[in-house]
């Protein structure tokens, strides 16, 4: 038979504790992430005036990773994703393509969304 009985407030208490501490740390964290997204477009920039820019390409994948990784921390498995597909992209050793740059934009241009509306909602949990 279910367990049927509500939530204990003690356990409502520590998640919403648990949700602002989140809320602050990505507060904290958001000019790193951004920095690494700028990263990231710096990159697309640079590849798409020289596609064989190797250190804008190992540049770029080295900011996707670490995006990758933090905003899994942040409850954000799609931008993880997204990120793991762009450091995937750049480390390949396959010559960039136009497809490439355009498929690179559009995980930039989702992950800049997701990442302002995870800094609106941390913002309202502060507030």
């Amino acid at each position: 038979m279910a367990d049927i009985r509500p939530p204990h407030p003690a356990s409502e208490e520590v998640t919403g504790k648990l949700h602002d501490l989140l809320a602050t740390l990505w507060t904290r964290s958001r000019q790193t992430i951004s920095e690494r997204l700028d990263v990231m477009r710096a990159t697309h920039r640079a590849l798409r005036a020289n596609p064989g820019d190797s250190a804008a390409r190992k540049a770029g994948a080295d900011a996707a990773h670490k995006l990758a990784g933090i905003l899994g921390t942040f409850g954000l498995p799609e931008g993880t994703n997204l990120a793991r597909r762009a450091e995937v992209m750049l480390e390949s050793s396959a010559p960039i393509q136009t497809f490439d740059l355009e498929a690179l934009q559009r995980i930039i241009d989702q992950l800049h969304q997701m990442i302002e509306a995870k800094s609106k909602d941390a913002g309202k949990r502060r507030a």
